[in-house]
């Protein structure tokens, strides 16, 4: 095959593209080559993107291999203008990005790579340079016409909400964050309350929901939206459904006391991770309103007392379920014994607490800290990874057993009459 001298057609670059998986070095050095040459051309991007984004007829790993192609030209060169050209051009090439994203056949690979470069362009001229973005991924979830379309718009939003994400509140370069609240948490709460119920059964459902709260996440975690201070409902209402997704059902192993790794990566229990994770977030942060800031005392105040109690319940009815032999993933148990764990020092918390400390203790912490039969198969096949985990100080952040440590500490630090005493 020759070498691009002058702009290929589609057909001649697929083939190029095919031909970079070769077996026969000869072969597909010269392809490479090929597509490299092709990299550096004007329209040359445009039409990697043609390619990538072609549906059913070109071969999936062509159009993957364009879309990589397209990543990595936009993250290295795009503010080359003998690549991408003047701004009207760039603009054409951020429509076309985010067009092939939201295209219904966008899945896989290829949508990985899409959104990956959406995220390179938000990087790079979101807000200023890119003010379409928002309202065109908005209409998407708002019109709810293909559920692929559906989440690669909230692939997109996310990345929108984790680029900024970290910037304080009284910022001006957070206010992309306060746009998403104010545009799409009306369709995304909705949105949640609808795929909940049927994310323990349908993966597709429990994906999409993981999505919404990961962008609830981004847009909350680091500081409140400003419109939470003025009225607290547009955060608060989100957690009836967060406690519905704490409580929903999921899969689980066919053996309960086995560590599946398989089972913890499923979409309904990483759901629930990001649901128990945003739980312990903000109790930790609005759980006690003295320690919080002064413009959050107010939601504080009512986190405290309206959402923090019921989020507690849940909490507890994941360490009885996981207690009671149902299997429940690492990270979750490690989370809601964190939550409890945080709950030990909040006075109507421990209040609510305080009834069930005997079947937390003996019941829950205390049977954690025991070793599994997962954790003897692993002593005996490969005593060097059983110290390692042992004193890996990563582990402390995922294991249930480093949680639990901590909660029963607590308790006798904070609580010594109660557990103590008989």
């Amino acid at each position: 095959m020759e070498q691009f001298a002058s702009l290929p057609s589609p057909e001649q670059v697929v083939h190029a593209l095919f031909e970079t998986f070769s077996p026969v070095e000869a072969t597909r050095k010269h392809a490479e080559e090929s597509v490299t040459r092709l990299t550096r051309m004007p329209g040359g991007c445009m039409l990697l993107m043609r390619v990538a984004s072609a549906g059913h007829a070109v071969r999936v790993e062509a159009r993957q291999a364009a879309a990589i192609a397209v990543k990595n030209l936009v993250k290295r060169t795009w503010e080359d203008d003998a690549i991408f050209g003047s701004a009207p051009d760039r603009a054409a090439a951020r429509a076309a990005v985010l067009g092939a994203l939201l295209r219904p056949d966008c899945t896989g690979a290829v949508r990985e790579q899409f959104a990956e470069c959406v995220g390179q362009l938000v990087f790079k001229d979101f807000p200023d340079r890119w003010p379409e973005l928002l309202p065109t991924t908005v209409a998407a979830i708002r019109g709810r016409s293909d559920a692929v379309v559906v989440h690669n718009a909230l692939l997109a939003l996310r990345k929108v909400a984790k680029r900024f994400e970290f910037k304080a509140r009284d910022d001006d370069a957070r206010s992309p964050v306060e746009a998403v609240v104010a545009e799409t948490f009306p369709l995304l709460r909705p949105l949640l309350a609808t795929l909940t119920p049927s994310a323990g059964s349908h993966p597709e459902a429990a994906l999409l929901a993981k999505l919404v709260l990961k962008i609830f996440w981004s847009c909350t975690q680091f500081a409140l939206p400003r419109s939470a201070l003025h009225d607290p409902a547009v955060v608060l209402e989100w957690f009836e459904l967060i406690k519905a997704v704490l409580e929903c059902d999921a899969p689980a192993p066919q053996d309960a006391a086995a560590e599946d790794d398989q089972a913890e990566a499923q979409p309904a229990w990483k759901l629930k991770k990001w649901a128990a994770q945003i739980a312990t977030r903000f109790l930790t942060r609005y759980g006690r309103p003295k320690f919080a800031e002064e413009a959050c005392k107010p939601f504080a105040r009512r986190f405290s007392a309206e959402v923090a109690p019921r989020l507690l319940e849940a909490m507890l009815g994941l360490l009885a379920a996981s207690s009671r032999g149902r299997w429940v993933s690492r990270r979750v148990r490690q989370l809601a014994f964190a939550y409890v764990d945080s709950a030990v020092e909040v006075a109507g918390l421990y209040k609510l607490l305080k009834p069930h400390l005997e079947f937390v203790l003996f019941d829950c912490a205390l049977p954690t800290l025991c070793a599994t039969p997962a954790d003897l198969r692993r002593f005996r096949d490969d005593p060097q990874e059983y110290v390692r985990r042992a004193h890996d100080p990563m582990e402390d952040f995922f294991d249930p057993r480093a949680a639990a440590t901590s909660l029963v500490a607590d308790l006798v630090r904070c609580r010594s009459k109660a557990v103590l005493e008989p």
